[in-house]
């Protein structure tokens, strides 16, 4: 199965597409916490897509948890 059919990785690219939008509005001065946000949205779907291709083993479940750690560490920026 290719990763873009993944469901996971759907909502990533969706949650990605919402918080550009919401960064489009932010308010001048919040730069760092900005461009966090945005590292850490983007981080997500482009680390799943690594996963996918890399044929090493035990480096699936690497990337995956980054990505994991990437979706956990979104909220937070989302609520600053």
């Amino acid at each position: 199965m290719s990763f873009e059919k993944l469901r996971v990785h759907q909502a990533a690219m969706q949650l990605d597409g919402m918080v550009t939008s919401l960064i489009d509005r932010a308010r001048p001065g919040h730069s760092r916490e900005v461009g966090q946000l945005k590292e850490s949205s983007a981080s997500i779907g482009s680390t799943i897509s690594e996963a996918y291709g890399t044929q090493k083993p035990g480096r699936k479940a690497s990337f995956l948890e980054i990505a994991r750690g990437s979706a956990d560490e979104t909220p937070d920026h989302l609520r600053r």
